[in-house]
């Protein structure tokens, strides 16, 4: 269980952090990265699949939900908060995906939660720094 965890949060906290740097390049945007690093993720389960048995769409739908929260600006979220949302959105994922039927909206809704969740705490915490710097 603990191994299995551990796999979620590193494609999650991954695939966040690939999609938003490649995202930033002057070529690309968040869609597009989203779109092509998904699809690359995706022929590599395909081509593990043939050697090793590999659940393609669990994996993938994974991959793909972590990538909606690497599309959030680095604007927004650095490199910590980045990392905490793909954390949040791993776990949310680990724990609510018998829920989720397949690639669909559930991914996108939990994504948004868990980015939201931490733009939240970043807020709260950054007044409560600012009422005792005062």
């Amino acid at each position: 269980m603990v191994l299995d965890l551990a796999i979620h949060l590193l494609i999650a906290i991954g695939a966040a952090f690939v999609t938003q740097k490649i995202g930033g390049l002057p070529t690309m945007n968040a869609v597009k990265s989203s779109s092509l690093l998904t699809l690359v993720f995706c022929l590599i389960l395909v081509l593990l699949g043939h050697q090793y048995e590999v659940a393609e769409a669990y994996w993938s739908a994974l991959f793909f939900g972590a990538t909606f929260v690497g599309m959030t600006g680095a604007l927004h979220l650095k490199n910590f908060g980045l990392a905490m949302a793909a954390s949040v959105y791993g776990l949310l994922f680990y724990f609510t995906n018998s829920f989720y039927n397949g690639i669909g909206g559930a991914l996108g809704v939990s994504a948004c939660f868990s980015v939201i969740f931490i733009l939240i705490l970043k807020g709260f915490f950054n007044k409560i720094r600012s009422n005792h710097g005062q």
